[in-house]
């Protein structure tokens, strides 16, 4: 096993090498490594804790060992291994625009959180629900749309994302999170659709520049 906060802020660390006998990497065992590129999963890798590698901001490729029986990867991203959760986007990567694989299901905590380079996320309509911090501090992101199959959004999803000044929240989403578009300071009007029950405490806090808000009329609570 490898601890948590084993090698977190080795800020020299550039490639590292797992042994075949790791089951388990600790939380946050890499994180804030910030040279760090590419890393394999071995293939008797069971268990991989939260934060294992974010601040990771050189981290481009994640790979997993084709016989591990609990986690994939395709196209550098870090998957289980039924595909049906993204548990890490890498956060160096360069791209733009992501589109999630069809099929994925649960959008992991802290799956896209401080990945620079990203305006636009598109979602399948096989999603149902984006965890806590998933994009949290993304920093160029300008453009969601959240699917009606989106249940439920988790507490700071999308905190700290000062851009984001295209929000889509289609009929069908039942739950918006603590703190869930806290700082989004681009936020300038927002439409909150009548599927929606409950929204979080400080669900729009320090969105200055918020200026029309429409709310569901089926809201149970507001904190």
């Amino acid at each position: 096993r490898i601890l948590e906060f084993a090698f977190s802020n080795c800020n020299y660390l550039i490639s590292v090498n797992i042994p075949d006998s790791i089951m388990e990497i600790g939380r946050k065992a890499f994180y804030n490594c910030g040279n760090l590129s590419n890393i394999s999963i071995p293939k008797y890798v069971v268990n991989i804790e939260s934060n294992v590698f974010s601040r990771c901001s050189s981290l481009e490729n994640i790979d997993v060992f084709e016989k591990n029986f609990y986690f994939a990867s395709e196209n550098g991203i870090l998957y289980d291994i039924e595909k049906k959760r993204l548990i890490k986007y890498p956060e160096g990567r360069k791209e733009k625009e992501h589109t999630i694989k069809d099929g994925v299901i649960f959008i992991d905590e802290n799956s896209f959180s401080n990945v620079d380079a990203i305006e636009k996320v598109v979602f399948p309509k096989t999603v149902e629900l984006i965890k806590e911090r998933a994009f949290e501090c993304c920093k160029n992101l300008k453009q969601v749309t959240i699917n009606s199959n989106i249940i439920n959004i988790g507490d700071n999803a999308f905190a700290l994302c000062r851009k984001l000044s295209k929000l889509t929240i289609e009929y069908g989403v039942k739950s918006l999170g603590s703190n869930v578009f806290d700082h989004c300071i681009g936020l300038k009007e927002v439409f909150i659709p009548d599927t929606v029950e409950t929204i979080g405490e400080m669900a729009f806090n320090n969105c200055k520049e918020l200026k029309d808000i429409t709310l569901s009329s089926r809201l149970n609570e507001i904190n």
